[in-house]
């Protein structure tokens, strides 16, 4: 007799993924904006397929090691050191730029073993605005998904 489909095979894991906030260097956004932003972007590389950090580890783990803020950990050396210490194996950096009248979402994934970008991926949106966003995240999460 043949073994069900899959039985006796190991689950395949998914890669840990700390989401970091969307960084905003041209403050276009709100603090609340961003940080709706950043739970939908969380939320979209969840149902990509991985395993995501919950964003209150990632907090309580900045105030632990007394800095100044959540929000201000966008040095890639930050968000290395910080995705180490909540056990994450990838990291994934975004940035909302703002070049004329249109926006574009920029998102890195980092290995945090080799410090490197594995994939990487970009979407731009015809309106800065809120709305206009979320599908540019959604293109963010279908390109970081595919390999």
């Amino acid at each position: 007799r043949r073994a069900p489909r899959g039985a006796g095979a190991a689950p395949a894991r998914r890669a840990i993924v700390a989401v970091f906030d969307v960084e905003d260097e041209g403050r276009a956004l709100s603090a609340a904006a961003r940080a709706q932003l950043t739970e939908y972007l969380a939320t979209k590389v969840t149902q990509a397929g991985f395993q995501v950090v919950p964003r209150d580890q990632l907090r309580s783990r900045l105030a632990a090691e007394k800095r100044e803020s959540y929000r201000h950990c966008f040095e890639q050396r930050c968000q290395i050191e910080l995705g180490r210490a909540l056990a994450a194996q990838k990291s994934l950096a975004t940035k909302l730029l703002r070049v004329g009248g249109q926006c574009v979402l920029t998102s890195q994934l980092y290995d945090l073993k080799s410090e490197t970008a594995e994939r990487a991926g970009s979407a731009k949106s015809a309106s800065c605005a809120e709305a206009a966003l979320l599908t540019a995240i959604d293109e963010l999460a279908r390109q970081l998904s595919t390999p």
